[in-house]
């Protein structure tokens, strides 16, 4: 069982050009935690935004973000689906997640 169960999970889909939130269901009085799949360097800028906003972030792994995805029979690829999946698996599935690095153990053109 995920120990975000019972939390506020957001998933988000980030690609070079921008990124697709999904929500799996709405709490105003709790802080969402923010999951997304390790896209090379793509979605470090969003963890340095989260963090210096107090947010909580987490990466997951590709390989399990992926995994997911072949439930369907039908092969769909967009964003906003690849975004509830991310979401969907940490709420409901026990994954390993990790924090983001932190702006000063990255290059400076990641973080700039």
């Amino acid at each position: 069982m995920s120990e975000f169960l019972s939390d506020f999970v957001v998933g988000i889909d980030v690609s070079s050009e921008f990124s697709v939130v999904a929500m799996l269901e709405q709490r105003l009085k709790q802080k969402p935690i923010y999951f997304v799949e390790s896209t090379g360097i793509f979605h470090l800028p969003l963890f340095f935004f989260l963090k210096s906003n107090d947010l909580k972030g987490f990466d997951l792994n590709p390989l399990c973000v992926h995994s997911t995805k072949n439930f369907n029979l039908r092969k769909v690829k967009n964003d906003a689906k690849d975004a509830e999946a991310i979401a969907r698996l940490a709420k409901f599935q026990n994954v390993n997640v990790a924090s983001s690095r932190t702006p000063d153990s990255c290059p400076a053109d990641v973080v700039a």
